[in-house]
């Protein structure tokens, strides 16, 4: 009952509005992605807004480790792979998994 009082409520926007890009708008955010947002590709690794430089870190015993920060994502997502090793040996998730 709630998406049919919403999509009620759009065409009534759209019309009201001489358009129809609110009905639109509203079905184009319905159809994005629940995800959030990551700012890096790489697993491990977050861009900094403060400093604008990449920080990797990696959760051990439930805590989280910051392995440090890094100008280059990349450069950032290796040191995570590095730790990820010491950490998990042959069970660890890489970012370059074909690198030794």
């Amino acid at each position: 009952t709630l998406g049919a009082a919403t999509g009620s409520h759009c065409v009534a926007a759209s019309s009201a509005a001489g358009g129809s890009s609110a009905a639109g708008g509203a079905e184009a955010a319905a159809a994005a992605p629940a995800e959030p947002k990551r700012t890096s590709v790489f697993r491990g690794v977050s861009r900094r807004h403060a400093n604008g430089r990449w920080k990797a870190r990696i959760k051990q015993h439930g805590t989280d480790v910051v392995i440090g920060d890094f100008d280059d994502e990349e450069e950032a997502a290796r040191a995570y792979d590095a730790r990820a090793r010491q950490i998990h040996g042959d069970n660890a998730i890489l970012n370059f998994p074909n690198s030794s």
